[in-house]
């Protein structure tokens, strides 16, 4: 299902875009997560002009976009209930709030240095009911009470500043996510490669049908 901007009006049908495209990539969602989801979307791009969340350009396409891509995640990690998430360079809220309303047994630390995109994923989270620990804070100050299971990174480059931090965050066996674009980002397998406590880099290649796009997950684990 390859929806092209030439066929669709993003601006008028980018909600049916939204619902469509969760249904198909993801068989088992429930209509309460897809209108969750919904929510979420509409109110980033309430804020999108000020807060510049996603692309000024085409703001309803990226939106779904970006959404689609984090939820696609889900097709090739699984998750343990409990399982703890450090999202890195949050943003919005990609990919862990779209992974926590898939999967709420997810236990979600977001972390941006941007106050008021923290003050915003605060907020969405709580109009949806979303229990999740929001951290205003950059890398060099970030030290969580107790280490976690999981960290993913969607839009950040500061791969050895997040490699180098994620030596502490990171459980024995704890997993490093970064998430990429077509061709995988050699500067990640580099910047893992300096550090003696984590594997060599496998890479995960995925594919956003909708949007003829190819993506990537390059991962790592801690010895």
């Amino acid at each position: 299902m390859f929806i092209s901007r030439e066929t669709s009006d993003w601006r008028i049908s980018w909600r049916q875009n939204l619902r469509s495209m969760l249904r198909h990539a993801l068989p088992n969602i429930t209509e309460h997560t897809i209108e969750q989801l919904v929510t979420f979307a509409e109110k980033i791009l309430e804020a999108n002009e000020l807060l510049h969340l996603v692309s000024q350009r085409e703001p309803e396409r990226e939106v779904v976009k970006q959404i689609l891509d984090s939820a696609t995640v889900l097709k090739h990690i699984s998750f343990l209930t409990g399982c703890r998430l450090l999202d890195v360079g949050s943003g919005a809220g990609f990919p862990g709030i779209v992974l926590k309303l898939l999967f709420p047994g997810i236990s979600l630390l977001s972390l941006d240095s941007a106050p008021r995109k923290v003050t915003f994923q605060s907020g969405v989270c709580s109009l949806l009911g979303v229990d999740a620990v929001f951290i205003e804070s950059d890398l060099r100050r970030f030290a969580p009470e107790n280490q976690v299971d999981v960290v993913i990174v969607k839009a950040l480059s500061a791969y050895d500043a997040v490699v180098r931090r994620s030596r502490n965050w990171l459980r024995p066996l704890g997993w490093l996510i970064f998430m990429g674009g077509k061709q995988p980002n050699p500067s990640v397998a580099a910047s893992v490669a300096k550090f003696s406590e984590f594997s060599e880099v496998i890479y995960l290649p995925y594919s956003l049908v909708e949007f003829d796009s190819t993506r990537h997950l390059v991962i790592s684990y801690k010895k």
